[in-house]
């Protein structure tokens, strides 16, 4: 019989958050209905990281942090984040065209 797959809880750090509201306001400049859609189309792909969220690779903004940051893309976005035991913290959601942080609120 096989286990079932650990189950974290997923939450975004307040920068994180800042980091959404930001894409919600550059795409709303053009569409506010499109900001909103693609918003919710990225906390959907976000809560998939509850289940296996090692699946995706380690992210250069590793040597910024002092925990192991991985890295999921959605469409030209890249969700930065770490696991812990019990939760997936969501560190930053950054343009990929931006360069990699320098320091942990860059």
């Amino acid at each position: 019989m096989s286990k079932a797959p650990l189950r974290r809880s997923v939450r975004l750090t307040p920068i994180a958050d800042d980091d959404v509201a930001d894409i919600w306001m550059r795409i709303a400049f053009d569409s506010e209905t499109r900001a909103s859609n693609f918003i919710s189309s990225l906390i959907e792909r976000i809560e998939t990281l509850r289940v296996f969220a090692d699946r995706y690779p380690q992210a250069p903004e590793s040597t910024v942090y002092s925990d192991v940051v991985r890295c999921m893309n959605v469409g030209q976005y890249r969700v930065l984040y770490i696991v812990y035991p019990t939760e997936v913290a969501i560190v930053r959601v950054r343009h990929s065209a931006r360069e990699a942080p320098t320091q942990q609120n860059d």
